[in-house]
């Protein structure tokens, strides 16, 4: 089981773009760039598009995109030299824009995804359904909704007893496993600490620490920082930190990750906006337009307007 890349979506509150479906916009004469036709498919479901494509490129019925999907898995998973990150990349990557599917399609191929791996590969020991679990908990990171939050805690709990059943069968974990365990305290952490109470944020803390030191062990520097950041946004909240004080600390987050990575990283973009609320919190309110300025003008340029 190879690590393919994580955390493409940060592990804090966030604000994706909306989902684009083809009747959104008259002037816009789409087609589904797999099947060819043009309006609803069999089953009456609209052409939807919710990657970084724009113009008439990139729409696809989500039941087109998730047979194109099976295909290919099943391709890489028949493959003696599969990797793991090609089995999970066409339910996770527009395949034109090479950005990643948000929102309700993404969430909708993700748990496609799991239903895929559980139907077709043994799902109590299998990193197949290890990573789709993964996938799923990538994608239900976009969202605020509490059913989505409840469905997050349920696939992390998974995730977490998975590995534990690994290591009692004296299993050492890949790296790549480590990092999904390492992932799942995260997301935890981070639906623990979005109902903003003493109690609950110190759960939050050990979650964050639990991830931290996976990704220590296992050398994933952009993990660590995420995990840092959030961990000290958990301690303000347990100690009742003031605005200015999460202020403070999601800005020196946001900075650490613009030193560490890029401007146009999904993690730096996320850190960024979750900085920019707070400070409006704070009253910083100039501060904070300027701060969503920049970093729409950022989001923009990577996935569109």
């Amino acid at each position: 089981l190879k690590a393919p890349p994580k955390n493409e979506t940060a592990q804090i509150q966030n604000c994706p773009p909306s989902q684009c479906c083809a009747d959104d916009d008259n002037n816009i004469d789409a087609s589904c760039w797999i099947c060819l036709d043009e309006g609803l498919d069999e089953l009456g479901k609209p052409l939807v598009r919710d990657c970084s494509c724009r113009g008439e490129s990139g729409f696809a019925h989500l039941a087109c995109i998730i047979t194109y999907a099976q295909q290919k898995s099943r391709c890489v998973a028949a493959s003696a030299n599969g990797e793991m990150s090609d089995f999970i990349e066409p339910w996770r990557t527009c395949p034109s824009c090479k950005q990643l599917y948000v929102n309700e399609v993404g969430i909708d191929l993700a748990t496609a995804l799991v239903t895929f791996s559980e139907s077709n590969y043994n799902p109590e020991n299998n990193g197949f359904h290890l990573e789709a679990l993964s996938r799923k908990l990538d994608a239900l990171a976009w969202s605020d909704q509490t059913e989505d939050m409840e469905e997050t805690k349920k696939i992390a709990n998974k995730i977490l007893s998975m590995v534990q059943q690994f290591k009692m069968r004296n299993y050492s974990p890949l790296d790549g496993v480590l990092q999904i365990e390492a992932q799942a305290h995260g997301q935890l952490g981070s639906v623990h600490l979005k109902e903003e109470t003493k109690q609950i944020a110190k759960a939050a803390m050990k979650h964050f620490e639990r991830g931290r030191d996976i990704s220590k062990a296992i050398g994933i520097t952009q993990d660590i920082a995420t995990a840092e950041a959030n961990l000290a946004m958990a301690k303000l909240t347990w100690m009742g930190g003031s605005n200015d004080e999460r202020g403070e600390t999601c800005q020196e987050a946001y900075n650490q990750s613009l030193g560490q990575d890029y401007e146009e990283s999904p993690i730096t973009i996320q850190l960024g906006m979750n900085a920019a609320h707070v400070l409006y919190q704070a009253h910083h309110v100039i501060e904070a337009e300027r701060l969503f300025s920049k970093i729409a003008t950022v989001s923009n340029r990577v996935h569109g307007p």
